[in-house]
């Protein structure tokens, strides 16, 4: 996904993250996935040209962290848990070296 960030903010599918299928004949592709999206699908449709449809799976950023789980409230919880594993890492990586590798010397 080439712009993806939080909130209502709309992603922009690049053409190459887009599911592409066909349409049939005489027919958009607004119609053809019409009751896809009425049934609560995510996402949206676009008009690739030539019959061909794009499905991007994310309409907003919204859509895309909450099939992740994550909830906009939760984002400053999760970002404290993000870097708490990175310094963690940072650390025992640093602990085990001095450990082990400084007696070789």
């Amino acid at each position: 996904l080439h712009e993806v960030t939080e909130g209502a903010q709309r992603v922009q599918c690049t053409y190459a993250d887009f599911y592409k299928f066909f349409a049939p004949p005489a027919t958009t592709c607004a119609s053809y996935t019409a009751n896809f999206f009425a049934y609560g699908a995510p996402g949206y449709v676009e008009d690739l040209g030539n019959g061909l449809c794009g499905y991007c799976s994310f309409k907003s950023g919204r859509e895309f962290y909450s099939v992740l789980g994550w909830d906009e409230a939760n984002k400053d919880r999760n970002l404290g848990i993000l870097m708490g594993y990175f310094v963690f890492n940072i650390i025992a990586a640093s602990f085990f070296v001095y450990l082990f590798r400084k007696p070789k010397r």
